[in-house]
């Protein structure tokens, strides 16, 4: 450690790494003994006077309270140490001078610290005299003698030198061009030596193009070869892939398939002020057929090796035919069938001799308009599907015939809101049929809620636990249930549904309605509810509290007196308000409300009681903790 610099403070300056070296010489257990240890050797390299010996303890300690922090703070370990406090351990230490300042005048600053100008003019003989070779040679040489910071600057020298060297490829700098979306002014000026020239750039993205002879182009016209086109696609997308493919079996790679929509549409433009070859074409309409690459699946189970990312973007969309003509339902019929022609032309494409791509086209990107003309649908208030027109739709005795040939444009709004409309009409209608999916789904709803009650939720694993224990043991073990009062009300409610959905079945639609069979379901599965929670919460040894019986015994009265009135309607909701009218009867209540009014004048207090009931239901365990709650 060299203590001979001084400056012009009268302080000498060391480094903090000069005095972590000194530390690591010495054999010392804990830190604290090596900071002792470098305190006395300090001292005993210098005379210092009695007014210098209290600056330097002042100094000292400051570095002692820094360097343990920092010491903790790297988990006492000597590489994360220099790694994070580098910067810090390469600061200066003062210490005292103990040799008069003798020098007059501006004080004399190390290269590091001197400006631009005195480098260069400190340099000059050297970069003169010395190859520049030879200097990058020494600088290495010296940076590798010192341990530290030149290990850093001797890695960071040689990556800004290999980065340099690497450059860009031109497809990945068209890439980058692309997604930027530069201009070549733009890309020649932010263009350094790792990018290309713009005119590579010109040559990748003529790569990117079919073949010029796929191509026909007049003045009213362009079109490109589908098979071309989709040649193209594919190998591009192959291209991309190639560190997949070559992982593949021979039966993937030659089993490979390009999902693909298309579509047409017409649209209209302001028109140019050019001149065609013939008088009456204009390009005031154009009409654009185009598709867009979806998938690549590959193998019998239809691996995903590649998918559209923007499916709806413009970004993929590659153009098959381009004309200028009005759209009409017959340009589009032509243009659809045209299309189609070519798919049944198509063959797959031979990337090379074990790679091939078949390729299956779907007519997707349409419109309503187009959709009636691809279905030969005349007018746009018929539904393409069925056929059925607004005049039809309350004919629910028609029969209806969907010509399945039109599934391929996808199923129409319109024809989705007619069957919708049929099945709530089949309701309204005592429709057999929709009751009797309504029991099936109902009933499997029962199994589905006991399952999970009797389970606690987990039902996966409680039927797994029961189907190991009839392999392990037998059926009797199996069937025997764990929590006996739970199963014993589960059968009871599940008993009470079976009953209401075998009801159902036998007296609808002769003796109730849909609605009102669907409102007695409800109400029976709410009070078989409260029941069972009344009577879990006995078992389990908790009390009812006296506002919940309170509240309980009103809503039974209300709801009690409500049913009176609702089983004794003066309305019907199946039929027409004339119909129902006539059920009406005379006011029974303050010579003003009959009996539905009455209804809904009761069963709303009776509501309103279930509810405070079951707010209420728990009050009891309020001051229980809650690890101690059952939960049943």
């Amino acid at each position: 450690m060299d203590l001979s610099e001084q400056g012009p403070s009268g302080l000498k300056s060391v480094t903090r790494m000069d005095i972590y070296n000194v530390m690591r010489g010495y054999e010392g257990h804990t830190i604290s003994e090596k900071l002792k240890y470098v305190e006395s050797f300090l001292l005993s390299q210098e005379d210092y006077s009695e007014e210098q010996i209290p600056l330097f303890k002042h100094n000292m300690s400051m570095f002692t309270s820094q360097f343990k922090e920092k010491w903790s703070a790297a988990s006492r370990t000597h590489e994360t140490f220099i790694k994070k406090y580098e910067t810090w351990l390469y600061g200066s230490f003062k210490l005292p001078c103990t040799v008069p300042l003798t020098s007059s005048g501006q004080p004399v600053k190390s290269f590091h610290e001197s400006s631009e100008r005195t480098k260069r003019r400190k340099t000059e003989a050297l970069r003169e005299d010395v190859d520049c070779e030879e200097l990058v040679f020494a600088a290495k040489t010296k940076l590798s003698e010192s341990p530290g910071r030149a290990t850093k600057y001797k890695k960071a020298y040689s990556k800004s030198i290999i980065e340099e060297k690497e450059k860009l490829s031109p497809l990945e700098a068209l890439s980058r061009f692309v997604e930027a979306g530069l201009s070549r002014r733009q890309y020649d000026i932010m263009r350094t030596k790792q990018y290309p020239c713009y005119r590579k750039l010109q040559a990748a993205k003529k790569l990117c193009y079919p073949k010029p002879e796929s191509y026909n182009i007049t003045d009213t016209y362009a079109e490109i070869n589908l098979q071309d086109l989709l040649d193209h696609t594919a190998e591009r997308l192959i291209l991309h892939l190639q560190d997949i493919v070559i992982t593949l079996s021979e039966n993937e790679r030659a089993t490979m398939q390009l999902l693909t929509k298309w579509g047409c549409d017409g649209s209209q433009q302001s028109q140019f002020k050019q001149k065609f070859l013939s008088d009456p074409d204009c390009d005031e309409n154009i009409f654009q057929s185009s598709l867009v690459p979806l998938r690549i699946i590959c193998g019998t189970n239809k691996k995903n090796l590649w998918q559209n990312p923007t499916a709806s973007s413009p970004r993929y969309c590659r153009p098959i035919r381009i004309r200028f003509v009005k759209e009409s339902t017959d340009i589009t019929r032509d243009e659809t069938n045209y299309i189609e022609e070519k798919i049944k032309n198509l063959k797959p494409t031979k990337i090379n001799a074990d790679v091939s791509v078949e390729h299956s086209m779907m007519f997707t990107i349409i419109d309503g308009t187009v959709c009636n003309a691809a279905t030969g649908t005349v007018s746009t208030m018929k539904c393409y599907v069925c056929g059925a027109s607004s005049k039809q739709f309350n004919d629910l005795e028609r029969e209806t015939f969907d010509d399945e040939s039109t599934y391929k444009v996808g199923l129409s709004i319109l024809h989705a809101r007619i069957r919708f409309l049929e099945t709530m009409l089949g309701i309204l209608t005592n429709s057999t049929t929709i009751m009797i999916i309504f029991v099936l789904s109902y009933l499997f709803l029962c199994v589905f809620v006991t399952l999970k009650i009797y389970f606690f939720g987990y039902i996966i694993s409680g039927v797994t636990h029961v189907v190991e224990t009839v392999h392990e043991d037998s059926i009797r073990t199996a069937i025997v249930p764990l929590r006996k009062v739970r199963f014993v009300l589960l059968c009871i409610a599940n008993v009470c549904n079976l009953t209401l959905a075998i009801v159902g079945i036998i007296f609808y639609p002769s003796y109730t309605d849909f609605g009102t069979y669907l409102l007695g379901i409800l109400m029976v599965n709410a009070v078989m509810h409260c029941v069972f929670y009344l009577t879990m919460k006995l078992y389990n040894k908790e009390r009812i509290c006296v506002e919940a019986c309170l509240y309980g015994i009103l809503a039974m009265i209300c709801w009690g007196f409500a049913s009176y009135f609702f089983l004794n309607g003066s309305t019907l909701w199946t039929v027409t308000p004339a119909e129902s009218r006539q059920l009406n009867r005379n006011c029974v209540f303050m010579n003003f409300y009959d009996n539905h009014d009455l209804w809904h004048l009761l069963s709303a207090p009776g509501m309103f009681f279930i509810f405070m009931f079951l707010l209420h239901l728990d009050d009891d365990l309020v001051d229980v903790p809650r690890n101690k709650i059952k939960a049943f």
